[in-house]
């Protein structure tokens, strides 16, 4: 159902896991011993004559289950295209006619609006009945039934259901209801992955020690990946790691906000695209500061912030794209301000989301999250970082006084020509 790794795409694995000096990813195994995902890392790890390496077992799915979750891993692992992807949507839709557009869109990675073409070209082929009720992720069947007046409203009614697909109340609906529920539906926090490992209990926080790689998070859970790796030209290889992994880690819209070396950005960016939809660049300046870049010979006073969706950018609410605090070195050499970590993470994630940061450091996000009441995952493979970010994460209070307690955020003035419509229902 998954393209296979061809040998060139094998060969490269191979490589990183050579290079790595050992598997990085956990291969998803049954509780039988069948292997769901890793194949190749398996594969890998016999010719370079390793036994050892991560696995993570899962138990009680039966072959749909087992089938399901190898696509999910895939879809959110690999670099597919998107008609490799819609092969996917394809043969997922042959073997289950009967999964609603938006499980099969957040199996595939699709888009619901994609998902619903593909069914139809199937249907028309006669290769899948046409159903009027679908299974829901909970296994449930939902009809679709929303009431229009006009065609501005059947064409939103169509819309709404590709969003809903078999999550659609089971009560008839007016249009304006199945916009509004398509709305909630797009920005919930997404299911995680039977089998997979949990999010934090709520307020909780943890700190590891460990290649982020290997953080303990469900395939699909988080909302936002708010971090700061290293910025030098031999650490550019980790922002094609960083982006691979946050396509499997955040939910379909969920954000990757990164620091970066104004040097390399175009690198970045490149590295980045490979995995993410790029949405924007936002800035932070120094405060009567500024930073020299001797090769240059710039004295610079802002540092980029890149803003990266995992599918289609989904907006919750207005955000400032510039920040200005002063630095903060006392915990850490490549320390950030609180402040910053505050404003970004206050308007992207929302109470009850999962917050990520892979490169913690002296641990400023996740002790902004425990103020914030965020749940919040973190690793650094440096035992004192860890040790230092656990100690002040301790320390922190759900509810403390924040570097910046108020929060304002004003919707942009509407331009003459803008044709987006201001009005609400």
């Amino acid at each position: 159902m998954v393209p296979a790794l061809s040998e060139q795409e094998y060969e490269t694995l191979k490589a990183a896991v050579r290079q790595a000096g050992g598997v990085l990813v956990p291969v998803v195994v049954a509780d039988d011993g069948e292997v769901i995902d890793g194949q190749g890392r398996v594969r890998a790890a016999a010719e370079l004559g390793l036994k050892d390496y991560p696995r993570e077992v899962v138990g009680g799915l039966d072959a749909e289950g087992r089938r399901l979750l190898r696509v999910t891993l895939n879809c959110a692992r690999r670099h597919l295209t998107a008609g490799q992807r819609r092969e996917v949507a394809v043969a997922t839709l042959r073997a289950s006619p009967d999964m609603s557009d938006a499980w099969v869109a957040a199996v595939t990675g699709l888009d619901g609006k994609t998902v619903r073409r593909v069914r139809e070209g199937l249907e028309r082929t006669s290769e899948i009945p046409t159903l009027t009720a679908f299974r829901r992720r909970d296994g449930k069947s939902q009809p679709r039934h929303v009431y229009a007046r006009t065609g501005r409203e059947e064409r939103e009614a169509a819309d709404a259901l590709a969003v809903l697909g078999g999550d659609a109340p089971r009560r008839s609906m007016t249009a304006r209801e199945a916009r509004r529920a398509a709305t909630r539906l797009a920005t919930r926090p997404a299911r995680a992955v039977p089998g997979a490992a949990t999010t934090p209990a709520a307020g909780d926080v943890q700190v590891h020690q460990c290649d982020f790689r290997e953080l303990p998070v469900a395939p699909g859970s988080a909302r936002l990946v708010f971090t700061d790796p290293l910025y030098h030209r031999e650490h550019l290889p980790l922002y094609s790691a960083l982006g691979e992994w946050a396509a499997r880690v955040l939910e379909p819209g969920g954000l990757l906000v990164t620091y970066l070396g104004t040097s390399f950005l175009p690198e970045v960016v490149r590295r980045l695209g490979e995995h993410l939809e790029y949405v924007w660049t936002c800035s932070t300046t120094f405060a009567g500061e500024k930073s020299s870049i001797h090769d240059r010979k710039i004295r610079s006073g802002w540092k980029p912030l890149l803003v990266y969706s995992n599918g289609p950018y989904r907006p919750r609410d207005w955000v400032g794209d510039t920040d200005a605090a002063r630095r903060e070195k006392g915990k850490h050499a490549f320390q950030q301000p609180e402040a910053e970590a505050e404003h970004f993470v206050h308007l992207l994630a929302g109470p009850g989301d999962l917050v990520l940061d892979p490169f913690c450091g002296s641990g400023t996000t996740a002790t902004v999250c425990k103020r914030l009441g965020r749940h919040c995952l973190t690793s650094d493979t440096d035992p004192a970082a860890v040790a230092d970010a656990r100690t002040r994460v301790e320390r922190a209070g759900a509810g403390d006084p924040l570097a910046r307690p108020r929060f304002v955020v004003a919707p942009m003035p509407r331009e003459a020509d803008d044709p987006v419509a201001w009005t609400t229902a």
